[in-house]
């Protein structure tokens, strides 16, 4: 599958400083933590950091999702960064074993979620040019693979640095095979 993420992800987030863009679809919400340098993603229509709290926008049947990048080289992998957020319920949940892959040319890793609950999993993908991203995406029970391929197409449009603060064209395509 190919994901153009010109026409499913229209809208362009750019951090205020312009050192972090990404795209979502046009009528997610989207909220920086600037303290702690992570966003809040979620499909609306009540935001993430200002509303309920996270299980209670995952009762209403909304995606919740935390983007976070990571700048460091050591452990310098996907995998390895992932391994250390999922490891003894660091993130404050219990996340199963990581897998690591490729996406789109990129180092990138997975964990699924243990909860009975919700549905979730933890992704780390290396950025363009330096760092990592890390989304973090909980979902009312059996929802996760509605969102699989936005979520992907999300976590792969990010960029970092000089690049991020050129918007005036669309990200390429992205292929999710």
């Amino acid at each position: 599958d190919v994901v153009t993420t010109a026409e499913a992800l229209s809208q362009v987030i750019t951090s205020p400083e312009q050192s972090l863009t990404f795209y979502v679809p046009e009528d997610w919400i989207v909220e920086e933590n600037i303290e702690d340098s992570f966003f809040g993603v979620t499909n609306g229509p009540t935001p993430l950091f200002s509303g309920p709290g996270i299980g209670d926008l995952i009762d209403d049947g909304q995606l919740v999702m935390i983007l976070a990048p990571f700048f460091i080289n050591d452990p310098n992998n996907a995998l390895g960064i992932l391994g250390s957020l999922t490891a003894d319920g660091m993130m404050g949940v219990d996340y199963g074993s990581p897998t690591e892959y490729l996406f789109d040319d990129r180092q990138a890793a997975s964990a699924m979620l243990n909860a009975d609950i919700l549905d979730g999993k933890m992704i780390v993908l290396e950025l363009p040019g330096a760092g990592y991203i890390m989304a973090q995406i909980m979902v009312p029970i059996g929802e996760l693979y509605i969102f699989d391929e936005t979520i992907h197409a999300i976590i792969a449009s990010v960029v970092y640095g000089e690049i991020a603060a050129d918007t005036s064209s669309s990200p390429p395509p992205i292929d999710t095979a």
